[in-house]
Formats: structure tokens, sequence, C-alpha cells
């Protein structure tokens, strides 16, 4: 069934867990709902191999974390793309910021 809002694209942001991934930002999960594929995204600074320096904590702030999230939405469903969006963890405040910053593309 197809979403009657147009949001083709699924994000779930997550602080990362046990999944461990070595992507930077990425870990797609092969879900689907509705006909819509989930894209799930671990926070930067969890890939141990593509961790930036966690030193500098001007590479942790909330809208490079946004920024981050968006662009998976843009390079799946385009630039002005509607999606779903969940949040997990330390990814929930991500969701809850998205969410403050971009409620008509949810």
């Amino acid at each position: 069934m197809a979403d009657p809002r147009g949001a083709g694209v699924s994000l779930a942001v997550d602080a990362g867990g046990d999944a461990g991934s070595a992507e930077a930002v990425v870990d797609v999960d092969d879900g689907d709902v509705g006909g819509a594929g989930i894209e799930h995204a671990e926070e930067r600074g969890y890939a141990a191999e593509a961790r930036p320096d966690p030193a500098d904590y001007s590479n942790y702030e909330v809208d490079k974390l946004i920024g981050d999230a968006m662009a998976i939405v843009a390079a799946i469903g385009g630039p002005d793309c509607r999606f779903h969006l969940v949040g997990h963890d330390w990814g929930g405040s991500i969701a809850w910021a998205l969410a403050d910053r971009y409620p008509q593309r949810l």
C-alpha cells in the first residue's frame, strides 16, 4: 500500500549499539514497510574504523548529525522527498531535532 502522503523513504536513526558497522554513517537493513525500504543510519562515531576525531567535539554537533541524516534521505529519495522517521537510543534526540527542523518533510 502506498503512503497517501507520498513518503517513500523510511529512516531509522540509531546510536549504533551492537551493530558495529565499518561504514561511517549508513548500515542498510533490507526492511520493507508498505513497499518502502528502511534505511538504518548509525550516528557518526559508532564505527571505529570510520570515526571522526573524538577529541574534536565539533564533529558531533547536532547540526552535523542532522546533516548526515538528511544527506541519506536526499541520496535515497531526492532533495525534497518526504520520509518516515524513527529514532532509537541517542538517535531519538536526533529524530526529535529532525522533526522540529523539518516537520514538512515527515
